[in-house]
């Protein structure tokens, strides 16, 4: 995912670049202004693209690590738990689940950490 992220930031920095160069040209040189917003417009969609894609490959990444994280909390909570669980206790409950939801149809929605979810 990192490989991934700092090959989109390339891709986002060239078009940035070729923006840059066209903003120039544009300014130093007489251009057909048609010609000139027809490239522009060309590269920010290029670009709005490409940071979309930039930024969906972020959240993933800190998807990912906040699971990582919620895992490693969980293991090292289970590990200070001395006793060997006989049967569920409220310890036990809070370090496993997120939330529990009751729905309209009466049924429960439990999600776990880590991401497990299931209705009950």
């Amino acid at each position: 995912m990192d490989k991934q992220l700092k090959a989109q930031k390339k891709e986002v920095e060239m078009i940035t670049d070729h923006v840059d160069l066209l903003i120039q040209s544009n300014s130093s040189k007489a251009l057909n202004q048609d010609e000139y917003l027809t490239k522009y417009n060309a590269l920010k969609e290029r670009y709005d693209a490409e940071i979309k894609k930039y930024n969906e490959i972020e959240e993933q990444i800190a998807s990912k690590q906040n699971k990582s994280k919620a895992i490693d909390n969980f293991i090292d909570n289970f590990k200070k738990h001395e006793e060997v669980l006989n049967e569920w206790d409220m310890f036990t409950w809070n370090i496993m689940l997120e939330t529990a939801v009751v729905n309209l149809d009466k049924t429960i929605t439990f999600k776990f950490y880590g991401g497990f979810e299931t209705t009950v």
